[in-house]
C-alpha cells in the first residue's frame, strides 16, 4: 500500500507539470508566457522569443541573465561546486510583492539584520525565516538581483552574473 501511494503521489506530480528538480527560478522576465516564480532545471529550453528577456536565480544564488532567441535559449548548467538553498524558499521570496520604497534607512523588527549586510544567498534566505524580517530579506534580495543584472547596486559578495546569451 505505501509503494502505491509514493508511485501515485510521483505520478501525481508529474502529471500536474511540477518540476521534481528545479535549479532556477525566474526572477524577472518580459516575455509574457514566463512569470516570476516559475522554476526551471538546468539544459531545460525556455521559451524565450528574440527582443524578450529573463533574469533567473540559481539555487546555489547565481544571477542568469539570458537574451531571446529564435527557438528559445538552453539554460546552463550549474556553476560546480554551488551551494544550494532551498528551491521552496527562494520561490516563496521571489513571489513575494515588491518591498515600499522609503527613504532613508529601512527599519525592521529588532532581532533583523540590516539589508545593507544581507549580501550572500544563505544570508538573505536567513533572514526571510526571522518573523517579521520578510520585507527587508525581500529588499536585500532585490538588491542582490540588480547586482548581478550589472545594475548600479553594489554588489553583493555572493552575487555573480553569467554572460548574457545572443
Amino acid at each position: 500500500m505505501k509503494k502505491f501511494f509514493v508511485a501515485a503521489t510521483l505520478a501525481g506530480l508529474l502529471a500536474s507539470g511540477i518540476a521534481l528538480a528545479a535549479d532556477y527560478v525566474v526572477a524577472r522576465s518580459n516575455a509574457p508566457t514566463i512569470t516570476k516564480g516559475m522554476q526551471y532545471g538546468a539544459g531545460d529550453t525556455v521559451p524565450l522569443l528574440v527582443g524578450q528577456l529573463l533574469t533567473l536565480i540559481s539555487s546555489g544564488g547565481e544571477i542568469v541573465v539570458l537574451r531571446g532567441a529564435e527557438g528559445g535559449v538552453r539554460l546552463p548548467p550549474l556553476a560546480k561546486g554551488a551551494q544550494t538553498a532551498s528551491m521552496a524558499a527562494l520561490t516563496a521570496l521571489v513571489n513575494r510583492p515588491a518591498p515600499r520604497r522609503n527613504f532613508g534607512a529601512m527599519r525592521g523588527k529588532e532581532g533583523c539584520p540590516a539589508v545593507e549586510t544581507l549580501s550572500s544567498m544563505a544570508g538573505i534566505l536567513a533572514a526571510s525565516a526571522i518573523e517579521g524580517c520578510a520585507g527587508l530579506a525581500r529588499e536585500a534580495l532585490e538588491r542582490y538581483i540588480i547586482a548581478g543584472e550589472g545594475g548600479t547596486t553594489s554588489a553583493p559578495a555572493g552575487a555573480k552574473q553569467s554572460a548574457e546569451k545572443p
